[in-house]
């Protein structure tokens, strides 16, 4: 993967790209809920950039952990939203699933993933232990992580 130059000729910019070492790129959104994590993703997404919330794939039941399924069908009770409590499902995560789940989660969402350049939309992060494992899931697949933070 490479990476693309400005090209302005008012203002004598390079025209051309750089060559990279990289295969994929995350770009990582920080912020609070609601400070528009992914609204921007939304507006950043094309053919060529991805976009994944991470906090949807937190209440996704295909990975094979069966406590981990069965604590995101009962943390919601009758709402069938298990996106509303995705604080508590990913402190569940982070203090007893955390490998098994970035091991999936990396494996579908990042890797098996056509796009070059990935948005993660994230909240969950602030977990390290969660945060900590994918940069270095990253860093095993040579996959450049760029971060955004959203703050006020």
């Amino acid at each position: 993967m490479t990476d693309t130059l400005t090209n302005l000729k008012r203002f004598n910019m390079f025209n051309g790209k750089r060559p990279g070492p990289y295969s994929k790129t995350i770009i990582i959104v920080w912020g609070k809920s609601g400070d528009g994590k992914s609204s921007l993703c939304d507006e950043l997404t094309n053919d060529k950039v991805d976009y994944i919330s991470f906090d949807e794939c937190l209440t996704h039941t295909d990975h094979g952990i069966e406590p981990l399924k069965t604590f995101v069908e009962n943390c919601d009770g009758n709402r069938k939203r298990p996106i509303l409590r995705v604080t508590e499902i990913s402190q569940f995560i982070s203090d007893r699933y955390c490998d098994e789940f970035i091991e999936f989660m990396f494996n579908k969402y990042i890797v098996e993933n056509e796009c070059k350049t990935i948005l993660l939309d994230q909240y969950s992060f602030k977990h390290d232990n969660l945060y900590e494992r994918f940069i270095r899931k990253c860093r095993i697949f040579n996959y450049r992580v760029w971060e955004i933070n959203r703050s006020l």
